[in-house]
């Protein structure tokens, strides 16, 4: 049974969509699109990216100088630009009950679209139906056709490229055991840029023999959750960043370094390079655990909580 957002007092029943955008004008025409697709992941990680509307901007690059009117757990209104075109369009989102949402906007003033996304588990997948609804005055129905075709092409350009670069991330970070402070997601929580990353617990510390890394070379290095990027610049001097994004988990590597920084392909969060060794720190904390140069060797435990902390990702990254 659908549990009712309380927040959303009354809205269109999407099986009374098209009767209502009737109602618009009596000269209206609707017409009516679908699109299916299974894609990677959980329910809580599908809900958590239709909240996130900021890695729009980067993932998709459909949204372009996104203005927030107003936002509320389980609505948001923004000002969107069409590309480079100076043509602005208002969009609403709204989690109307479990595994639905709707989205609504109109393009010009002259024509109305309305969403339905629904979305179920499917073992390890989960089915998203998407149903949309394309009105206008019946004298511009001329333009439904190309315009709803455009619809499709987006929406599998979009399944395409959350499913590589988001959706199979995220369902392989739940199989190793990650969860993430956004576990209940919402379009507030959902778009604070802050580090929602819960590491699994580490078994015992976690050693990486630098001798295994050539110098001047920068490696991405997993060892069981532990994910960073590391160059060796001397025999006594390593350069260490995050490879996973303490953000929501994305996946950062040789390629995202740009300027000595790393750059998170989601939502483009940079990340300084931290220098352990001679010169440098002797630790870095990085999420809930910290990393300790010795000599040879990087060793990789969890943070005490009673310690004294070493500086972490987000204090590094502030001080350049």
């Amino acid at each position: 049974m659908l549990q009712f957002d309380p927040q959303v007092l009354k809205y269109l029943p999407a099986d009374r969509l098209a009767e209502h955008l009737k109602e618009l004008h009596p000269g209206m025409a609707v017409t009516h699109g679908r699109h299916e697709s299974l894609v990677p992941g959980y329910i809580k990680d599908l809900e958590w990216n239709f909240y996130d509307e900021l890695h729009r901007q980067c993932v998709h690059d459909t949204y372009h100088g996104l203005y927030k009117v107003m936002t509320g757990r389980y609505f948001s209104v923004n000002v969107v630009r069409w590309g480079n075109l100076p043509i602005f369009m208002q969009v609403a989102n709204a989690k109307i009950a479990d595994g639905m949402f709707y989205q609504s906007m109109t393009v010009l003033g002259i024509i109305m679209l309305h969403q339905v996304q629904r979305i179920s588990q499917k073992g390890d997948e989960v089915l998203i139906e998407v149903d949309w609804y394309t009105a206008s005055h019946w004298a511009l129905r001329w333009l439904h056709g190309p315009f709803n075709r455009r619809l499709l092409q987006l929406q599998r350009k979009q399944d395409w490229e959350d499913n590589v670069e988001i959706r199979g991330r995220r369902r392989d970070l739940r199989h190793r055991g990650f969860h993430f402070a956004t576990d209940d997601p919402d379009f507030v929580s959902a778009n604070r840029l802050t580090h929602n990353v819960r590491l699994p617990p580490l078994e015992g510390p976690v050693r990486i023999d630098l001798s295994d890394y050539p110098l001047g070379s920068v490696h991405r290095v997993t060892r069981g959750p532990i994910e960073l990027l590391l160059r060796r610049k001397g025999e006594d001097q390593v350069e260490v960043w995050p490879s996973l994004c303490p953000h929501e988990g994305g996946l950062m590597d040789e390629k995202h370094l740009c300027d000595g920084q790393a750059v998170c392909p989601w939502h483009g969060l940079r990340f300084a390079a931290v220098l352990l060794g001679k010169g440098g720190r002797d630790s870095w904390r990085y999420l809930q655990v910290t990393v300790r140069y010795k000599g040879d060797h990087l060793e990789v435990a969890p943070t005490d909580a009673g310690a004294k902390q070493a500086p972490s990702v987000a204090e590094v990254a502030a001080q350049h």
